[in-house]
């Protein structure tokens, strides 16, 4: 009966307790920006190749992240990245687009793409075109918002180290070029600038290959394809095009281009 009674005793203040208080509009924002800004720090720790930048992010003792696998805890997740600092000489990340939730006053949930290029000790530059992604629950610390667990995933990396691509000018002939002069014109360009053009003349004789060591080719502005050259008419003036509106897709990295101002 008293083990009864007891038990009425403990239900009784249980019910009695208040529940707490639900976050505000504002208290929520306030975490989501809190939490968006520690996973630009994270971000920053690659950018500035900082292993103690990137690590300020993970609770140093709570630890539990998503491994090939296995769970890793802080230690195991350092020697990982450690290793592969030590492999990759730089690092350029931009987020693509992310999401924040927050959960309770002390945890937030954080997802987030990122576009991301690698140039490794060994010379290969491997890039991920917004595939990259991240995932974490983090936690309130007296340090701040800190990494508790989750998972990342990479995805599959694109070689851009040796030949970046072969551009399909077929737009290009057909808005802007003659077409009684070649009916397709292809373009195969390396990150040294070097570039070769195999065109089609349009009377269907064999492929002509052109291959000037005078001109350029490389990445433009927002993933555009720039080229500088010297024209016959003024061989001392140099002038430039940058060819946009295509998409380098990973399977083939087939560029249809068209000619801008």
């Amino acid at each position: 009966m008293r083990t009864l009674a007891a038990l009425a005793v403990l239900l009784l203040i249980a019910a009695c307790q208040t529940a707490p208080p639900e976050m505000t509009e504002a208290e929520k924002a306030q975490i989501e920006a809190e939490v968006r800004q520690a996973a630009e720090d994270w971000l920053e720790g690659f950018r500035q190749h900082d292993l103690d930048m990137l690590m300020a992010a993970y609770h140093p003792t709570g630890t539990s992240f998503s491994g090939a696998t296995a769970p890793r805890d802080y230690g195991t997740v350092r020697e990982g990245w450690e290793r592969q600092f030590e492999n990759v000489v730089r690092y350029d990340l931009e987020w693509t687009e992310t999401a924040a939730k927050a959960l309770s006053p002390d945890a937030a949930m954080f997802q987030g793409y990122y576009d991301a290029t690698a140039t490794y000790t060994d010379g290969r530059i491997l890039h991920w075109p917004g595939n990259a992604s991240f995932t974490v629950l983090m936690e309130r610390t007296p340090d701040g918002w800190k990494i508790t667990t989750g998972t990342g995933n990479n995805g599959t990396g694109q070689r851009i180290d040796q030949v970046y691509g072969t551009y399909d000018f077929s737009r290009l002939l057909d808005s802007d070029l003659p077409n009684d002069t070649y009916a397709s014109a292809t373009l195969e360009w390396r990150t040294d600038g070097t570039w070769t053009v195999t065109a089609t003349p349009a009377d269907g004789s064999g492929p002509v290959v052109f291959n000037e060591g005078d001109s350029t080719v490389g990445r433009g502005q927002e993933g555009c394809l720039a080229s500088s050259a010297w024209g016959f008419e003024t061989p001392n003036e140099p002038f430039s095009s940058t060819y946009c509106d295509g998409l380098l897709t990973a399977d083939d990295g087939t560029w249809i281009a068209q000619q801008r101002n």
